[in-house]
């Protein structure tokens, strides 16, 4: 749902943090405790992105710019690491950017928002919508 929303307001995707319950290893001594042995490691924590989303895949979705970076050579979704909007490297304008979006029950409702530059999508819409 985040992918279609980024999608449909033209906005770049975060990432949320995703909680794990037990440390991914191809290791079957790790099953019982969830964790390796002697670790320090407390559950839950936050699991790394790579745990849960193959970025190769997620890469395919990105923009396309030519080399100069001037022209878009293939549409698509941006997105950022859940840590992106407590990075002191965020500038402020962007850590504290706001999009309102309102849900609405129609399409014509919708439309008449976002004529008026109101950002609005329609509860239930399907990724064609």
């Amino acid at each position: 749902d985040a992918l279609a929303f980024a999608r449909a307001l033209g906005r770049v995707l975060v990432l949320p943090k995703f909680p794990c319950l037990c440390d991914r290893s191809e290791a079957p001594a790790i099953i019982p405790s969830c964790v390796f042995e002697a670790s320090d490691m407390h559950l839950p924590f936050t699991c790394p992105v790579t745990h849960m989303i193959d970025i190769f895949q997620l890469e395919q979705i990105r923009p396309r710019y030519s080399a100069d970076g001037n022209q878009l050579e293939r549409d698509g979704i941006d997105w950022r690491e859940s840590g992106f909007l407590t990075s002191p490297f965020t500038p402020d304008v962007v850590r504290n950017g706001v999009l309102r979006v309102t849900v609405m029950e129609s399409s014509s409702a919708a439309r008449d928002l976002r004529r008026r530059g109101v950002p609005a999508l329609v509860a239930g819409s399907s990724d064609v919508e």
